[in-house]
């Protein structure tokens, strides 16, 4: 998205609101898309259930950290990468 210069006179109020709003969109997608890829791999690896997934998920990415605790050996990541689930995630 190309962005007026100095040079240029400011953006009419309309367009102003229009840019803000396709800027916040596009932030409430990516938010959107990283919340259903942590529930997704909580319940997959840690066989939650979705409320469960949701909560998690929503935790680690508002920086406050798991809820339940792993029910996977988080000891290595090896073979499986179910154990790193909630570091790779974070």
């Amino acid at each position: 998205m190309k962005y007026e210069s100095r040079k240029t006179a400011p953006l009419s109020r309309w367009l102003f609101l229009r840019r803000l709003a396709l800027h916040a969109a596009v932030s409430l997608l990516i938010a959107l898309l990283s919340l259903l890829a942590g529930m997704a791999g909580y319940m997959h690896f840690e066989q939650l259930a979705w409320r469960d997934a949701f909560l998690n998920a929503a935790m680690l990415l508002g920086g406050m950290g798991s809820v339940n605790a792993p029910a996977t050996d988080r000891t290595s990541c090896s073979p499986t990468p179910a154990p790193c689930m909630p570091d790779w995630y974070s």
